[in-house]
């Protein structure tokens, strides 16, 4: 185990930043000596490119919002287009976030979008299928089946809108 975030950074060849925003510069500010020669990846909302090419100018960083269903392996990845990843190296972090995500790279603009879509989505999908949970209980439905039931509605109904393009 290490003591430090220096010492993190200084044995990791990949540095996840995933503090609090307002935490990001008292962190990683620090170890911009360090982070100049390690890839970075910043899942901190709020520090797109531009805020991390000022913190860390020069070194090789990439910024993106993940979303809760990652933790299951189907998440989505809203990535920046704007990085400082070499190639190799941007195809061997999007290799690495494709193993549990959707990984969607768009411009800032879009990606502002895409991360309240993606980022709060799963917020109301989740009262949908509770408040179908809800209504089928009223009905006499047991409310373990009845979330059973509505959650898999919505992913079936979500992998055949993915299929076929249609809903």
């Amino acid at each position: 185990a290490c003591r430090t975030a220096r010492e993190v950074a200084e044995q990791a060849q990949l540095v996840i930043v995933a503090v609090k925003p307002y935490m990001v510069a008292e962190v990683v500010g620090p170890l911009a000596d360090v982070l100049r020669d390690r890839m970075t990846l910043s899942v901190a909302a709020g520090w797109g490119f531009d805020e991390m090419e000022k913190l860390l100018p020069g070194a090789p960083h990439w910024s993106v919002l993940p979303n809760t269903p990652i933790s299951v392996g189907e998440g989505i990845v809203v990535a920046e287009e704007r990085h400082t990843l070499t190639p190799e190296q941007y195809a061997q972090v999007h290799a690495l976030l494709s193993t549990v995500a959707l990984v969607e790279v768009l411009g800032p603009r879009q990606a502002s979008a895409a991360g309240t879509v993606a980022g709060c989505g799963p917020a109301f999908a989740s009262m949908f299928i509770e408040a179908l949970g809800d209504g089928a209980v009223k009905h006499g439905l047991p409310r373990a089946a009845a979330y059973r039931l509505a959650a898999q509605m919505m992913m079936g109904t979500a992998k055949l809108h993915l299929e076929t393009g249609t809903h």
